[in-house]
């Protein structure tokens, strides 16, 4: 795996990547770009530290995006359902969240 020595620096190989992966595929960077973004916001909820995983089911665009691939219409979102709603569920849900989002701010 590759270190970067700094986000920018990441972040710069990441968009050259999905530049590239682009042209390749004929796919619009900005769809690449949101598949990448909710790939690893599934990755998080999905986690063995989320001991509530099993309580989460994706449902809607994305999850027929994961199913049928570039065939599928783009969507720009993700759908979720909660199996057992419960105060540990939603704690869980704000950390993910909390986390995610704060990785993503400079």
């Amino acid at each position: 795996m590759t270190s970067y020595k700094s986000a920018v620096d990441f972040r710069m190989a990441l968009e050259e990547r999905l530049k590239n992966a682009g042209a390749e595929h004929n796919v619009p960077v900005d769809r690449l770009r949101r598949k990448v973004a909710f790939d690893r916001f599934l990755a998080r909820l999905f986690s063995r530290k989320n001991t509530a995983k099993a309580q989460w089911l994706l449902k809607g665009g994305y999850a027929l995006e994961y199913r049928l691939g570039w065939i599928s219409r783009a969507t720009t979102d993700i759908d979720f359902t909660v199996l057992s709603l419960s105060a540990k569920t939603i704690d869980q849900a704000h950390a993910i969240l909390y986390d995610f989002w704060e990785e993503l701010t400079p």
